[in-house]
């Protein structure tokens, strides 16, 4: 189980290649844009989006459930490349979710991304919504 926070600006073609590149064209700047590619990662069921607030701000969340069984991954797969070159958030185990809360911070598009196995117990899922609720975000500065 784990909790990130990324930017996230494009996606991998596939997240179990990520050798193959990102996505041409980019996934949009938006909330709304990286919600919709979300729900189109190959081998992943989105959940429809629904609103929600997250530090103060409006965002969408969607949960990433795997398929019971992935073709041949990479040894890292991931979902984004992060801004520095290296993979975002991987996708998780067979039967595993990704809780996406995307968010709109003044313009900036912030990944939440909230992983867990399918033999999690509602204890731990209950831990995981206690942490993004706990979230507090500044405002940006303005210049």
């Amino acid at each position: 189980m784990s909790v990130a926070f990324s930017a996230a600006d494009n996606l991998y073609v596939g997240p179990c290649q990520p050798t193959l590149g990102l996505r041409q064209p980019a996934v949009g700047p938006s909330v709304a844009d990286l919600v919709a590619a979300a729900g189109t990662i190959p081998g992943v069921r989105a959940t429809a989006p629904v609103d929600v607030n997250v530090g103060g701000f409006a965002a969408r969340r969607l949960d990433l459930t795997t398929a019971a069984a992935l073709p041949s991954c990479d040894p890292e797969p991931s979902m984004w490349q992060l801004p520095d070159g290296a993979g975002g958030p991987p996708i998780p185990d067979p039967g595993g979710t990704v809780r996406l809360w995307i968010v709109d911070v003044g313009g900036t598009r912030l990944a939440v991304a909230a992983s867990w196995p399918s033999t999690s117990t509602a204890e731990q899922l209950a831990q995981i919504e206690s942490v993004v609720g706990s979230i507090r975000i500044a405002s940006p500065a303005t210049p």
